[in-house]
């Protein structure tokens, strides 16, 4: 399903770690579940582990002080409370160093969910995320995995803002939702029918800016004068924030030194 947004990001220098929880064919069953990181941590360490071996393709290759931490659905939540955990300190190796974190579509914060914590985000862990690294949190109107479309979105953007991410989100946050008829059912990854849930499976809309901001952050060095800043950031007509596809977006710029 993300076999083909994946392999475009590798063509432009990337390296992806894609953690399974049991196996390719274990994780079709929708009790193989995982909702606190685990799973990314284990993916990183493996990275780290196969970035010494000689025996390893990734030998000398992987940058480990260039990592993104991403998911979407229930890798979405994954990717906040692995973050958070790489925040408070918890990481598979000193040399690590996260530059970004990106959430599509994690559903609903706890305590009620759905799901229900613990097995959801709290908005007190999105705060603690973008204390420490840059966020692009993407939903969409029409996703329907955990309420009937638009309430799934509705209630995303609901947590996002008892986060309070303004003046909380120091390197800058991007939370956006995209279209209903930007991310409507396309038909390609039947039986996948949660509508737009499933953007993230797309090659449009999400995944442009995904690029974006991987370039920005893994590869630019986060650079404010760069096109990719200014896209993500800024409010031209080619920037994220007019983007025709966006029908909602809370956008809060990195702070720069002297502007408090």
């Amino acid at each position: 399903m993300y076999a083909e947004n994946l392999r475009e990001i590798c063509t432009h220098g990337f390296i992806v770690v894609f953690p399974f929880i049991k196996s390719p064919e274990g994780d079709k069953n929708p009790l193989t579940t995982n909702t606190d990181g685990e799973y990314i941590l284990h993916g990183l360490s493996w990275a780290v582990h196969a970035a010494s071996d000689r025996s390893s393709p990734l030998y000398a290759r992987a940058d480990l002080s260039r990592v993104v931490v991403a998911g979407h659905s229930m890798g979405a939540t994954c990717s906040i409370m692995a973050s958070k955990r790489l925040s408070q300190g918890e990481s598979p190796a000193a040399n690590v160093t996260v530059r970004l974190v990106i959430s599509q579509h994690p559903g609903i914060c706890g305590p009620f969910g759905p799901p229900p914590w613990p097995s959801t985000w709290l908005p007190s862990d999105l705060n603690q995320v973008v204390r420490h690294y840059p966020l692009l949190f993407t939903t969409a109107t029409n996703d329907g995995a955990f309420w009937p479309a638009p309430h799934t979105a509705e209630h995303e953007i609901g947590c996002v803002r008892k986060a309070q991410l303004n003046g909380s989100a120091v390197h800058g946050a991007a939370v956006v939702q995209f279209s209903g008829d930007a991310c409507s059912e396309d038909g390609v990854h039947s039986p996948w029918t949660d509508s737009g849930h499933d953007c993230p499976f797309k090659t449009a809309p999400e995944a442009p800016w995904i690029l974006t901001a991987l370039k920005l952050y893994a590869q630019q060095e986060g650079r404010a004068d760069s096109a990719c800043a200014a896209m993500l950031w800024g409010g031209a007509s080619d920037s994220l924030m007019r983007d025709s596809s966006v029908a909602q977006h809370l956008i809060y710029p990195p702070r720069r030194a002297g502007n408090g």
